[in-house]
């Protein structure tokens, strides 16, 4: 009989624990909200660029101002950092409340202010005067092309489409004076014009999800087609340049930046130059 109870309450024991365990794994948190005012990085996806760059504007200005930018793990849980400048000093705020792996809870640390500096390969945000350098290093952007397995782009722009920079077939199509158009072979951007263009597509978010305007003029508004194969990924967006919605013009914005390096080019000075008696 003693075996027999004994044995019934270690059953129980086991059941009662195994639905401890269970109740512990559904425990979810509830889903932080990401404001549209947020600036946002995730693997290198960022949103709202513009916006961390103002602050550092303001900073230096000694004007009040406070953003709030989300970085997010590699497991994609977001971690919030809080800037808050009184005119005199930031205060960061770092909250890992909604990181599974991380400690959780927030962390506030005193600075004196914020810096941005830029290479050919990388944009850096840092705080100052920070109680260890490891807070101070706020955000790096890596748009250095070496680094990935493969990155190219074509771009195809004009009223009808038909003038084109494509690097992964190295060909350019212009527009002729004559009204006709020349694709023209071995065609490349250096190194530098292609990290450059990286960069502009990575402050533009150019893998994240568009909203763009569903009713934007008529067929006779300048279209855009860009497409990207970064590594083994393909994203295609198209839109057009009466599009007045907030990524209808960051990707308008983009688009011109990219035709301004090519025409900068100069190879594609020269080849102008050729073409301009036809």
């Amino acid at each position: 009989m003693k075996k027999f109870i004994l044995s019934g309450f270690f059953i129980l024991t086991f059941i009662f624990l195994s639905s401890c365990s269970i109740s512990k794994e559904t425990i979810t948190k509830p889903k932080p909200e990401i404001l549209e005012s947020d600036i946002t990085e995730m693997h290198g996806k960022m949103e709202n660029a513009e916006r961390l760059d103002l602050f550092v504007e303001q900073v230096n200005k000694n004007v009040k101002d406070k953003v709030r930018l989300v970085r997010y793990t590699i497991e994609g849980d977001p971690i919030f950092h809080i800037l808050d400048f009184n005119g005199e000093k930031l205060i960061l705020t770092i909250d890992t409340s909604y990181d599974q792996y991380g400690q959780g809870g927030k962390t506030k640390y005193e600075c004196k202010g914020i810096k941005k500096t830029e290479t050919d390969v990388e944009t850096n945000y840092f705080l100052t005067g920070c109680p260890n350098n490891e807070v101070g290093n706020l955000l790096t952007i890596s748009y250095d092309t070496g680094k990935e397995d493969y990155f190219g782009f074509r771009l195809k722009f004009g009223k009808t489409k038909k003038q084109e920079i494509n690097t992964k077939e190295q060909s350019v199509t212009m527009a002729l004076p004559n009204g006709d158009y020349k694709v023209v072979k071995d065609f490349q951007l250096s190194r530098n014009e292609m990290n450059q263009i990286y960069k502009y597509m990575l402050f533009s978010n150019y893998l994240g999800e568009k909203k763009f305007s569903s009713n934007c003029g008529d067929s006779l508004e300048t279209p855009y087609e860009l497409t990207v194969w970064i590594n083994d990924a393909t994203r295609e967006i198209k839109w057009k340049e009466c599009d007045q919605s907030k990524d209808g013009k960051k990707m308008t914005k983009l688009a011109n930046e990219i035709i301004s390096i090519l025409k900068k080019n100069p190879v594609y000075k020269e080849l102008l130059q050729d073409f301009s008696g036809i």
